[in-house]
């Protein structure tokens, strides 16, 4: 049974988080993603945790991470053998990812404007912190600086502290998933019109839309959202064993709540209000801060559900690999690499009924299949190889030593 996207070439000359998880997600569900890298690696490759704590370009959980189900090849880009052979890729390819400042391609004479004369289907998926226009475009970014220019870190934190960046790197994956519904967007319009198009995703505005009621509501009311934290009615709280997260939203919940913990609640009138309950909130937390401190996180879990309130404990990670929910759903999948071992990989974030797709390939060494596509698809000699790659060899990894 073909994968949904079986057929569809890819071209990931990207670095960092947001293009990589871009072409992550294409490659789960079937398409080909060749991952070209400079001669020295994807810079990702030197980003920890490494097992032992020993630096290895071949054992970078990151990069393993991001490139499974992905070939791989070296070429040096800004040589004009290594374009030459990256344009001749092009006219096989369908999309093309890249995370370059802007202008950088087209300094290379591989810019968009070049790769469609060569193939007029092609779709050009570009990610950058704040896009390929705009007073920012030129201006470099990380996860904090976009977490900033977003607006996210502002609503984020205690109301007497200082704003918090997101655990992660939200933004990067968030920029890779709206690239990769964009790219398909585009991908599909080119296959039913023949004409291919650039896409373009800002990383700032990508996180952005995830917090996108804030600037509509201040729009609209003029009000600047504040920084709440984790109180009622959103809490995360110590119980005996842990943290349980509980969130009481509706008046229904509000109502399950009081007969779970203080039936009395129901009948107090300064309570009977979504405005009088944030005005009492101490005196709610205070007693529920109680109840949760007599109960596991199990019987919060079950007792809470069955009321119909939304309260889940909060996991560990590697409580996490033994959820069981994931596990009764097979999310987490073993992949063996042959040089880092057996690791465990989240899954594919959606199923297909008619083609689950399946993480079977691990991330590619450096230079991996340089012979098997320079030389056997694009007709290069072996000594050729050298001047376009770097001197990684012919479909063989480089010593690790």
């Amino acid at each position: 049974m073909e994968d949904a996207l079986t057929g569809v070439r890819v071209l990931d000359v990207s670095d960092g988080v947001a293009g990589a998880f871009c072409t992550k997600l294409l490659a789960t569900y079937g398409a080909t993603v060749i991952k070209v890298e400079p001669p020295s690696g994807d810079p990702l490759r030197y980003a920890g945790p490494f097992p032992g704590d020993l630096p290895d370009p071949e054992r970078s959980c990151l990069f393993l991470y991001l490139n499974t189900n992905k070939r791989g090849i070296t070429l040096d880009l800004s040589s004009a053998a290594g374009a030459a052979a990256f344009r001749r890729l092009v006219q096989s390819a369908d999309i093309v990812v890249e995370s370059f400042a802007p202008g950088t391609l087209s300094g290379l004479q591989i810019g968009y404007e070049e790769l469609k004369t060569l193939n007029p289907r092609l779709v050009l998926t570009s990610l950058t912190p704040f896009g390929q226009s705009g007073a920012y475009s030129d201006y470099q970014a990380t996860h904090l600086i976009n977490c900033a220019a977003s607006g996210w870190m502002y609503t984020i934190g205690e109301p007497d502290r200082e704003p918090l960046q997101s655990g992660g790197l939200l933004s990067e994956y968030a920029a890779g998933l709206h690239g990769a519904v964009g790219t398909l967007a585009a991908y599909f319009d080119a296959a039913a019109t023949g004409r291919g198009r650039q896409v373009e995703v800002s990383t700032q505005e990508a996180l952005q839309i995830v917090a996108i009621y804030d600037t509509t509501r201040c729009s609209y009311t003029g009000e600047i959202p504040k920084r709440s934290g984790t109180h009622f009615p959103w809490m995360i709280a110590p119980c005996r064993d842990g943290l349980i997260g509980c969130s009481i939203l509706t008046d229904g919940q509000w109502e399950s709540l009081c007969a779970w913990v203080r039936p009395e609640w129901l009948t107090d009138p300064r309570l009977s209000t979504a405005l009088g309950r944030r005005q009492h909130r101490d005196e709610i937390e205070a007693t529920l801060l109680e109840f949760f401190r007599q109960r596991s996180r199990d019987e919060l879990f079950y007792e809470g559900q069955a009321w119909r309130i939304p309260v889940n404990p909060v996991p560990t990670v590697d409580e996490l690999l033994q959820f069981e929910q994931h596990r009764t759903r097979g999310y987490f999948v073993e992949v063996e690499h042959p040089i880092a071992g057996p690791l465990i990989y989240p899954g594919p974030p959606f199923k297909l009924s008619t083609s689950p797709p399946l993480l079977t390939r691990p991330a590619p060494l450096l230079g991996q299949d340089n012979g098997a596509i320079l030389c056997k698809e694009l007709g290069y000699r072996a000594e050729e190889l050298s001047e376009l790659t770097g001197g990684a060899s012919a479909g063989t990894a480089p010593s690790n030593g």
